[in-house]
């Protein structure tokens, strides 16, 4: 697999993140809640260390 399809099998990937991310923010927003707000930091940042990880798998 070379790097230029490495590349382009990361944004499907990164996209289905960032609206799992957004819908996550959206839902803490309607909440306003500490518990909304909770989840909010908890799917972030366990969202960008999926991210992270994928990509670390990708370019290596």
């Amino acid at each position: 697999m070379t790097s230029v399809q490495a590349k382009w099998m990361i944004f499907p990937v990164l996209i289905l993140d960032l609206t799992r991310i957004i819908v996550i923010w959206f839902f803490s927003m309607y909440q306003q809640s500490t518990i909304g707000k909770a989840f909010l930091m908890v799917g972030v940042s366990s969202q960008l260390l999926l991210i992270r990880e994928k990509t670390e798998l990708k370019i290596y």
